[in-house]
């Protein structure tokens, strides 16, 4: 769906928490981080324990406040709060709680992170998502953090340094 859907989706309905996380991602992939910030946020104080809106944050940490480095501490705690919420098994969750700690510097806790989200991955058969994280994995193992091209990052990592 489109920004224009989602911003028709919240005139019928201000309060519609998903309306707003995914009109906040397809403000991203423009460009318009501010905006998105807004959504999120107004996510958050309708359904302050909503997983995805937490998990989105954690991933922008940073990017979506303007901020020329992203703010590792801020993003763990985004993402802990998030893999708390959701039980602590979910691989995609887990997945951005690694790169959270890869981000605030703690490369030991991303990699053994990673790594529990690809076992949980593996199991599931999301051959894409295990696929993503054993890439994911080998930056962890070199100390550095994971950037992904996705709607929070507008560059990738060109390869583990």
């Amino acid at each position: 769906m489109s920004a224009g859907s989602f911003s028709k989706a919240l005139a019928l309905k201000p309060d519609f928490v998903e309306a707003h996380n995914n009109l906040a991602n397809a403000l991203l992939r423009r460009g318009r981080a501010q905006e998105a910030l807004a959504h999120y946020q107004r996510s958050l104080e309708i359904q302050p324990d909503n997983v995805r809106t937490l998990s989105n944050l954690a991933l922008g940490a940073g990017d979506l406040a303007g901020m020329p480095v992203r703010n590792g501490a801020q993003a763990i705690e985004l993402a802990q709060r998030a893999n708390q919420l959701s039980g602590g098994q979910d691989p995609v969750i887990l997945r951005t709680l690694a790169a959270a700690y890869a981000e605030g510097g703690r490369s030991a806790e991303s990699v053994t992170t990673a790594e529990h989200a690809l076992q949980l991955a593996a199991a599931q058969s999301n051959a894409t998502l295990a696929e993503a994280l054993r890439s994911q994995i080998k930056f962890y193992q070199a100390g550095a953090p994971f950037r992904d091209p996705g709607p929070t990052n507008g560059a990738a990592n060109p390869g583990p340094p």
